[in-house]
């Protein structure tokens, strides 16, 4: 990536898992009220949206350009993956 050591490398990619983070408690309070398969679907299409926000990518692409699809993509996993081993 642009010659980015990998550190640079990591801190571009560290939003994923800080999102996902952040999204495990709405998670938990959704999970109680909601069913999970709508999360399940809710995650599915926030990721499928996250992947659709990196079409443009280019080899110029830094950490700001990475942010908003990483951070989603971390969201909509946590939304995407918990009901399936719940």
């Amino acid at each position: 990536m642009r010659g980015f050591s990998a550190l640079q490398i990591g801190l571009a990619v560290f939003s994923t898992g800080v999102f996902q983070v952040m999204a495990i408690p709405i998670y938990v309070v959704l999970a109680r009220k909601i069913d999970l398969r709508w999360l399940m679907m809710f995650g599915l299409a926030c990721f499928a949206l996250s992947m659709w926000r990196f079409t443009p990518i280019t080899h110029d692409w830094g950490w700001r350009e990475l942010l908003l699809p990483q951070a989603l993509r971390g969201f909509a996993q946590q939304f995407a993956v918990a009901p399936t081993v719940t």
